[in-house]
């Protein structure tokens, strides 16, 4: 729901698949590792039951930037091009202090409903630029409350910082330039 703003103006003239990562949005909440190795096969398998078929064009945010990357250097048939929504690359994490600390009181907070006690927590772009309806409003909020700090982010986060060292020890992938 965080870019049905956007890829919603692209849907008539393309075909859009969004996937949501294990511990995110309506995905289950996974407790395993998440090297990037086990990020890129999930979303291949997803694509792969779903019939959806390579090439793409892979649109990151953040931290799945590791994960398109990555995707480029092992699969470089798959991948036409990349365009990065305010994506991260491997350098992002080099100084990156992740505070374990303060992201395991978030889940605990949420955990206990203390999160939604917190007047515009919630309230993401997507809530007061997008062009979500009333109901979706409703249903981001909620999943949201849900969907804060699960421990398939954590494990995710935990592992960023050697993700980003894997994608960096190989070369960075130059794909087609739109």
């Amino acid at each position: 729901m965080d870019f049905k703003s956007l890829y919603s103006r692209l849907s008539s003239k393309y075909r859009i698949v969004v996937v949501e990562k294990f511990g995110y949005g309506f995905s289950d909440v996974v407790d395993k590792k998440r090297g990037i190795e086990s990020i890129l096969a999930d979303t291949r398998a997803a694509l792969k039951a779903e019939g959806i078929e390579a090439s793409y064009i892979l649109c990151p945010h953040s931290m799945s930037g590791i994960e398109a990357l990555y995707w480029a250097q092992q699969y470089p048939e798959e991948v036409f091009a990349i365009i990065g929504l305010d994506m991260a690359v491997p350098k992002s994490y080099q100084d990156y202090n992740i505070n374990m600390t303060m992201l395991k009181l978030s889940q605990f907070a949420s955990a206990i409903g203390i999160t939604r006690l917190l007047p515009g927590v919630s309230d993401s772009d997507a809530i007061t630029n997008g062009t979500l309806s009333s109901k979706e409003k409703e249903r981001y909020r909620a999943v949201f409350y849900n969907r804060t700090a699960t421990i398939t982010m954590l494990n995710e986060v935990k592992s960023i910082k050697e993700n980003a060292r894997k994608v960096e020890s190989d070369n960075i992938p130059q794909v087609n330039r739109l």
